[in-house]
């Protein structure tokens, strides 16, 4: 992929609720069938949306607002979900959630960037041409 800084083509802000997950994820597959993607991929990113977000879900502070931004590449998507979270997020093998968001991408990472913690995942793209 390419380094240029893409500004993301969805920003959503949600309370960080299992419910308003829900909806994030109807919300970011609806924004990637719009690119043009696969349906596989749009349940892709979907599925993985929902993982990162429940993976915050587990460490998120009280009244959290979690973030979702979405930005697509030439043949990648970039899923980036932060939330303000009271304890270390659960990652590595002992997390199922973990587990399968690094099968559904090839590149997954954590980080915590001033108040947030945000869970970055890295999918490449079909577009039927």
């Amino acid at each position: 992929g390419s380094m240029s800084l893409l500004s993301p083509e969805l920003i959503l802000e949600v309370p960080a609720t299992a419910a308003h997950v829900a909806l994030a994820r109807t919300a970011v597959g609806t924004a990637i069938a719009t690119l043009g993607a696969s349906v596989d991929d749009v349940a892709d990113l979907a599925l993985a949306v929902g993982e990162a977000a429940g993976l915050l879900l587990e460490c998120a502070a009280n009244d959290a607002i979690l973030r979702i931004e979405v930005t697509s590449g030439s043949d990648e998507v970039t899923v980036r979900v932060g939330t303000a979270c009271a304890s270390p997020p659960p990652a590595g093998s002992e997390s199922l959630a973990w587990i399968v968001l690094t099968a559904l991408a090839p590149s997954v990472t954590i980080r915590t960037d001033g108040d947030l913690t945000w869970i970055t995942t890295v999918h490449p793209l079909h577009i039927p041409v």
